[in-house]
C-alpha cells in the first residue's frame, strides 16, 4: 500500500473596483486550498488506485452571491470530491483499467 498527498494553498488580492453604474464595490481576495490524497493498493499485476480532493476551493474572499455576478472563477470549498477510483491490470506490454479516471487529454 502506498499513500501520497499534495497540499496546495494560494491567495490573490485585487484592488476594490466599481462593478456597476451604482458604484457597487467589489474586492475579491480569494484564499484557495486543496489537499489531494492518492492511495494505491497493489498485489502482483493488479492494483486499486484512488484519488480524492479534501477541502478544495476558496475558503474566503469571494464576492457576495447577492451581487448577482454569476459564477466565480474560484470554486466554493467542497469537503471532499472523488477524482479517481479504478482497478487496473498491468501486463508485460499493456495496462487495462476500469473505473472513474481523470482525463489528461491535451496536457502535453
Amino acid at each position: 500500500m502506498q499513500l501520497s498527498g499534495v497540499l496546495r494553498a494560494s491567495a490573490a488580492s485585487l484592488q476594490p473596483f466599481a462593478s456597476d453604474r451604482d458604484g457597487t464595490m467589489i474586492a475579491a481576495s480569494p484564499v484557495e486550498t486543496r489537499f489531494r490524497l492518492a492511495p494505491e493498493l497493489r498485489y502482483a499485476h493488479f492494483g486499486l488506485i484512488g484519488e480524492v480532493d479534501v477541502m478544495a476551493g476558496a475558503l474566503s474572499g469571494l464576492p457576495e452571491r447577492a451581487l448577482g455576478l454569476g459564477p466565480s472563477a474560484h470554486p466554493v470549498v467542497t469537503p471532499a470530491e472523488l477524482r479517481q477510483l479504478y482497478v487496473e491490470y498491468r501486463g508485460d506490454t499493456f495496462v487495462v483499467r476500469a473505473g472513474q479516471q481523470t482525463s489528461r487529454w491535451g496536457l502535453g
